[in-house]
This record gives C-alpha cells, structure tokens and sequence, in this order.
C-alpha cells in the first residue's frame, strides 16, 4: 500500500536528480568501489496498493524500541564489489522532491485546466 510519509514518491529518477543536484559523487566508504546497487520494488497490476505502476527505491523501517515516531525510514546502496551497505535517510530525499516538485491543489489543477 501506499505509504503513510509518502515514500513512493522516490524512483530512481529522483535518486539519481537528488545526488545530481546536491553534488553528490557515490562510492563505497570501505573500499572505494563505484559501482553501488540501490534495492527496489515493483508496483504491478493487480496489487492490493494505492501506488501507480512502475518501480520505486525500497525503502526500509527500523524500528524504535520507544516509540513509533521515532523509527527511522532509509533506503540502501549496495556496494557491487564488498557488499558494504550504505543507509540514506528516506525523509532527506523525500523533502528535496516535495520542495523541487510540489503537488498542486485541486484548485491550482482546475485553474490550469480552464487556461
């Protein structure tokens, strides 16, 4: 289903705009290695979701042990050649794209449509 943060709204695309725009070279801290892997999920037909068909980042919960506003929301990068795991904070990615790409009202939609 969709999530409650609104997490489906990262895709590769806007990954790779984010790292893109905050010049952001990628390369495994262990090893050096640039070739990372980023884990995602498949919206399809016929899954009980409210999210559009496509492919988005998989995004992870780890969760608190105190409170649910606490847990933290990530997603991975995999390095290729050591498996070293690299956690993004999905709230800093999610941020950029709502601030880069704000959604329109309803009002703002039907203003656009009568132009």
């Amino acid at each position: 289903m969709a999530s409650q943060q609104g997490f489906e709204l990262i895709n590769m695309d806007m990954l790779v705009s984010y790292f893109s725009e905050k010049n952001i070279y990628l390369k495994c801290t262990l090893c050096g290695h640039d070739r990372l892997e980023v884990p995602q999920v498949s919206a399809s037909v016929g899954m009980p979701c409210n999210m559009a068909l496509g492919s988005y980042v998989n995004v992870f919960t780890k969760k608190s042990i105190y409170s649910d506003t606490a847990n933290q929301y990530y997603f991975s990068l995999i390095c290729n050649n050591c498996g070293n795991e690299i956690h993004i904070n999905a709230f800093s990615v999610l941020n950029w794209i709502k601030e880069k790409f704000p959604v329109k009202t309803e009002d703002e939609k039907n203003a656009d449509a009568e132009q």
